[in-house]
């Protein structure tokens, strides 16, 4: 039975509301339920309408947003409060669109409870100039009602605009803050930033003085908070008069220990930093032992032009960070991307290119130990290019991590120490870094060294080193490595062209097994000719695209390397760097590989409700259930057996339907490890039909309400068409 509960206060108006509400969401349940469903629905809604209309103590509120499900359960009625820089006034009660609030300072008044929302009208701006007035809802959601800030109208996004934060006293100050609190939900806003004064050195801290971010949660007591997400924002700044410590500290940051964390599809312009969670650099507060988190997920995110670091996780384990694109930014003394104190996190799918200028630092990656040791990362599948101070840099205390299936072309290119595509640590032995499959491309004009160090010079490193390979294209190779190599290091199935590039350059590590010295015949070799990794570079491309680099570095079927790799010990990469499923196959020398060209059955998901298909052709972040030719290869998808379970891999994207999140809907992304839960389902019979339940969460697979994507609902009653489906093949 349906329940609709509602608080205290009275008058017409509210019955007006309640009925508009009740006939939109009949309205729109009337498309997607069987017709005996749909009836007995109605006298369960009419009822609810009757109770709130004759109850004498009942609350104010707006329509509730339509992801609210009333199906055989007890429902909450939802607040929904409008602001609007352009029509609202503070007075009003900010329920309606005609009566909305006006400023900052009323929502930040407020205290906010599961499932409220707060919407900012489309085209308005919100600006300040010298002014301290942040937004600061206080409140949190819970785990089925996270609390939602929005847009609301077509248009533009919102523009929160605070031009010149006054920096007088210290910490980290975000236009959009949160202290203490969980279940929030940030979607569709556009945030200007800037200090008003020049910030000290970058020592400083902010130990004395403020600085402004775009959006900042800060947790400072002992509970983990959790189940943030950030989706399609967007943090701008400039330098004021040309000085640049006047630009916004930060685009987007977290402070203290979090959980479930996801900052997806943003954009950072010309902020001093870009996306981070617990660093103790560059102005953000410092790190604490205190601050451990998990599951803090970064990605689909767009960095352009920041100077210092730019995308960060510390403190953290399980951390990932996903399709990101940096450019042109870690120009002081960061690097690009980087984990620090970190556990067992994925770096994969992002391109970074053209970072420039700084000091020592300044790589595409870094796994380092500012926070704590890091342990058990993983680097793969990212796209490095045109980065003057080289691919990635270890530092002391980094253990077992696997740096796998990733191309750098034309890094390195710095002069001094700066100059490498590998950078450790002058000290320590970096336990356990493994090093494979990888492709790095060295073009005309570039001088480098294979080795190189981070600050002074290093010795000693045990390196290991297996299936890579390394092509000058009319570059130099001024050393192999800094310093002399540990013999202990394990350098096996390398390719190095030409050879005499590498061999004499000081430091060569000559104990090396079954090394290539043959041209690998890379594919774009015969299709550009000489210099032809230079020419795949696109310095002005703001998202990603592999597609040049899978083309020119796949091998001609003539490789030398083709089928001549090391078989690595533990490896438990599942794709290479195009996305061919390697398993069992007969390793190859490089990151992508020459298959067995086996061929693959892929089938269809129909629900039985709307006849729509599941695909991925648009890329929206969530698994779409639409009218699509099934001969499309967004809506076939390649089943995999894991464990009694099975996955769903896209043809098109070749990504998997999953519920890492555990969010009401659908969501898909590449394996990130081989015993992930959140990709395995279970296949429920249903008459003819097919039930998906996700073995993570244990969510039913469903298109109950038509919003264009699947849905995943705690449960659904067996008469429910709308989570049937049809599994056919294709």
């Amino acid at each position: 039975m349906l329940t609709i509960l509602v608080l205290k206060n009275n008058g017409l108006k509210m019955l007006i509301n309640n009925t508009k509400r009740i006939i939109d969401f009949l309205m729109t349940k009337a498309i997607s339920m069987k017709k005996n469903n749909f009836s007995n629905l109605c006298i369960y809604a009419l009822f609810g309408l009757m109770f709130t209309s004759c109850s004498k103590n009942f609350q104010k509120e707006a329509m509730p947003r339509k992801e609210l499900s009333v199906v055989n359960q007890t429902t909450v009625a939802i607040r929904t409060f409008y602001v609007s820089s352009s029509t609202g006034n503070d007075t009003n009660d900010g329920l309606s669109t005609s009566s909305p609030w006006k400023t900052f300072k009323k929502v930040s008044s407020m205290t906010y409870l599961p499932g409220d929302a707060i919407l900012f009208k489309a085209g308005d701006t919100w600006s300040s100039d010298n002014d301290t007035t942040l937004l600061r809802p206080k409140g949190s959601g819970s785990a089925t009602n996270p609390i939602v800030i929005d847009k609301y109208g077509s248009g533009a996004n919102p523009v929160f605009s605070l031009t010149r934060y006054p920096n007088s006293s210290g910490g980290v100050y975000g236009v959009v803050m949160m202290g203490n609190q969980s279940y929030w939900q940030i979607n569709n806003l556009s945030i200007n930033a800037n200090n008003a004064t020049v910030l000290n050195t970058l020592t400083q801290n902010n130990t004395t003085q403020a600085s402004i971010a775009g959006i900042y949660f800060k947790n400072t007591n002992s509970t983990v908070q959790s189940n943030i997400s950030i989706s399609n924002c967007s943090v701008k700044s400039t330098s004021i008069n040309g000085q640049l410590y006047t630009q916004a500290i930060l685009g987007i940051g977290f402070e203290g220990a979090y959980n479930n964390v996801v900052v997806d599809g943003c954009t950072v312009d010309s902020c001093l930093a870009g996306i981070h969670s617990n660093v103790n650099l560059h102005f953000i507060n410092p790190s604490s032992s205190s601050y451990q988190s998990s599951n803090i997920t970064f990605k689909n995110n767009l960095l352009r032009g920041v100077w210092g670091n730019g995308i960060v996780i510390g403190s953290i384990t399980n951390g990932l960070i996903d399709h990101n694109r940096v450019i042109g930014t870690s120009c002081g003394n960061g690097a690009c991307i980087w984990l620090t104190g970190s556990k067992n996190s994925v770096v994969q799918y992002n391109e970074v290119s053209d970072q420039k200028n700084g000091s020592q630092d300044g790589l595409a990656f870094d796994d380092d130990d500012d926070e704590g040791t890091s342990n058990g990362d993983i680097f793969q599948y990212n796209y490095s290019h045109n980065n003057s101070h080289g691919f990635i840099m270890f530092m002391p205390s980094v253990q077992n991590v696997i740096v796998r299936f990733n191309i750098s072309v034309n890094d390195g290119w710095s002069t001094g120490t700066t100059s490498r595509l590998l950078a450790f640590s002058p000290t320590g032995n970096n336990s356990g870094v493994s090093i494979y499959n990888n492709v790095f491309y060295t073009g005309q004009g570039i001088t480098t060294r294979v080795i190189g160090t981070y600050g002074g010079s290093g010795s000693g490193w045990a390196l290991n080193m297996y299936n890579n390979i390394f092509y000058v294209d009319g570059g130099t190779i001024s050393a192999f490595s800094e310093s002399a190599l540990n013999q202990n290091s394990q350098f096996k199935n390398n390719c190095y062209f030409p050879s005499n590039k590498f061999t004499s350059a000081s430091n060569y590590f000559t104990t090396q097994t079954n090394v290539i010295t043959s041209d690998p015949l890379f594919k774009g070799e015969a299709a550009i000719g000489s210099s032809f990794g230079t020419n795949i570079i696109s310095t002005s491309t703001n998202t990603i695209d592999f597609s040049k680099a899978i083309t020119n570095f796949a091998l001609q079927s003539s490789s030398p390397c083709i089928n001549t790799g090391y078989n690595v010990t533990g490896n438990s990469a599942v794709y290479d760097f195009a996305n061919n499923n390697i398993v069992g196959q007969t390793p190859n020398i490089g990151a992508i590989w020459t298959t067995n060209g086996t061929t693959s059955t892929y089938y269809t998901i129909k629900n039985r409700n709307t006849g729509e298909y599941l695909n991925l052709q648009n890329n929206i972040g969530k698994v779409e259930c639409t009218q699509i030719s099934p001969d499309s290869t967004s809506a076939q998808w390649y089943e995999e057996l894991h464990n009694g379970y099975t996955r769903f891999k896209n043809k098109k994207t070749g990504q998997y339907m999953e519920e890492q999140n555990n969010l009401a809907y659908e969501e898909y992304n590449f394996l990130i490890g081989s015993d992930q839960w959140s990709c395995d389902y279970s296949l429920v019979a249903n008459g003819s039909y097919t039930r998906l339940q996700n073995r993570y969460t244990n969510k039913i697979v469903n298109n109950q309400n038509n919003y264009g994507y699947a849905q995943a609902t705690a449960s659904l009653p067996i008469g429910y068409w709308s989570g049937d489906w049809t599994i056919e093949t294709h």
